[in-house]
């Protein structure tokens, strides 16, 4: 919305609230893997890069894009799309946006991330050969299986 001869741009409290409460997951779950894979001896993390929550771009990027690297050198990339609720709808919505991103990705994996992810959401990710992650550490994917103890 646009103030009458402003150039000020307003974004809603919600949108604010929202991504603020996004970040905050997304920097949960990015901690979770880095323990995780770090005790491990099969995958190193090369690279993370998460998107800048707070700028307004209509450039769509995953939430979050973790370069890693096998023991037998194979090189991949894991693409997060992160939702502040597990429910089916949102891991849904978030299926359209990772199979765009893996699409333009080479070697790239999807994992959909959230607070906690339902048995069904689960489901519906591994059905569509989508990985999940949730705060819990709790992990799983078709082609990685790490879990958090």
């Amino acid at each position: 919305m646009k103030w009458e001869n402003s150039s000020i741009d307003f974004i809603s409290l919600n949108d604010v609230v929202s991504t603020n409460v996004e970040t905050a997951i997304i920097n949960e779950i990015e901690s979770n893997l880095r323990e995780i894979f770090n005790r491990t001896d099969f995958i190193t993390i090369l690279e993370s890069v998460s998107s800048d929550a707070n700028k307004l771009s209509s450039l769509r990027k995953p939430d979050l894009s973790i370069k890693v690297q096998t023991k037998n050198d194979k090189k991949f990339q894991l693409v997060f799309e992160i939702k502040t609720a597990g429910q089916p709808r949102y891991v849904r919505m978030a299926l359209g946006q990772l199979s765009e991103f893996i699409l333009k990705t080479k070697y790239s994996y999807g994992v959909f991330a959230s607070t906690f992810i339902s048995e069904e959401s689960r489901k519906i990710c591994l059905e569509n050969g989508i990985g999940f992650i949730d705060l819990g550490g709790n992990w799983k994917s078709k082609k990685i299986f790490l879990r958090k103890n």
